[in-house]
């Protein structure tokens, strides 16, 4: 890969490998969703489109709710990858079907958000507003 400016990079040759990974989707189906992977060592990085996992396209339209939709299987995608040894991530966010300001795709990676009683929130946008406390220290961990 070449830098030509800041932020806005030229592939250069090939070794990409493509990747497929069983997911949840915005409604926590399973799907398999796709990401690439080019690079090695501390340039390996993935190219993950969150559509894959949390789009439109995904959600039929009688239940395209973005109050019941998570972002859950783009942290998945996103703990896949860097369980294959990724450093660097570029991801897509054209598409989604959801709202929940990323809680969902932290909560996939680790991450626990709680109401005032302790309880987890539920996922999706509605928990958004039982928000009382985050807990980061356990992302990356599972």
């Amino acid at each position: 890969m070449e830098k030509v400016q800041q932020r806005h990079y030229r592939l250069k040759g090939g070794g990409f490998t493509s990747m497929h990974y069983g997911n949840r989707t915005t409604r926590r189906k399973k799907v398999q969703a796709k990401y690439t992977i080019f690079g090695t060592g501390e340039e390996k990085t993935a190219i993950l489109e969150m559509a894959q996992a949390a789009g439109l396209t995904l959600v039929p339209v009688s239940q395209r709710n973005p109050l019941k939709t998570t972002t859950y299987g783009v942290g998945e995608m996103i703990l896949d990858a860097v369980r294959k040894g990724c450093k660097k991530l570029i991801v897509g966010i054209g598409g989604s079907a959801t709202n929940d300001v990323g809680i969902g795709m932290l909560q996939a990676l680790g991450a626990s958000f709680t109401d005032i009683n302790h309880q987890e929130v539920s996922y999706g946008a509605e928990g958004i507003e039982n928000i009382a406390a985050m807990d980061t220290t356990g992302i990356l961990k599972n």
